[in-house]
């Protein structure tokens, strides 16, 4: 995109944002101004996402904003964008227990590796058995 084109862009997005600011719904302008093939179409929801699903940029605005706030005008390779949290869902241990199991036995295993790498003279091969 030219120069110029950017910079039409971002007038047009920061006019969105004062709109949004002044009350207009999010939905309206999202259905009329989103290029976004998969949230368009549905007032630019986006749906939950986990933390680390989305570029760093909208990831970074999406879980540092309360419930209900705006962020400003936020640049990605994929273009402009703006953000509001409409709802914010905390899943229950019931969700995410075997995750966590899982987690817990990686950090184990890594842990059990790495102390039995440190116990390794490296140039023989055997194992280092005096006390540390």
């Amino acid at each position: 995109a030219t120069t110029a084109q950017r910079d039409s862009v971002r007038t047009l997005a920061e006019e969105l944002l004062s709109r949004l600011q002044a009350g207009t719904q999010f939905e309206t302008l999202a259905t009329e101004y989103s290029q976004d093939p998969g949230s368009a179409a549905q007032g630019g929801d986006l749906g939950f996402f986990e933390q680390g699903q989305m570029v760093a940029a909208i990831d970074s605005a999406a879980f540092s904003l309360e419930t209900g706030e705006l962020s400003g005008v936020i640049a990605t390779p994929f273009g402009l964008h703006i953000i509001k949290v409409e709802e914010k869902e905390t899943p229950g241990f019931e969700d995410i227990a075997d995750q966590l199991r899982q987690q817990l036995q990686d950090e184990r295993i890594i842990r059990a590796e790495s102390l039995y790498v440190a116990g390794v003279d490296l140039q023989t091969g055997n194992r280092n058995l005096a006390p540390h």
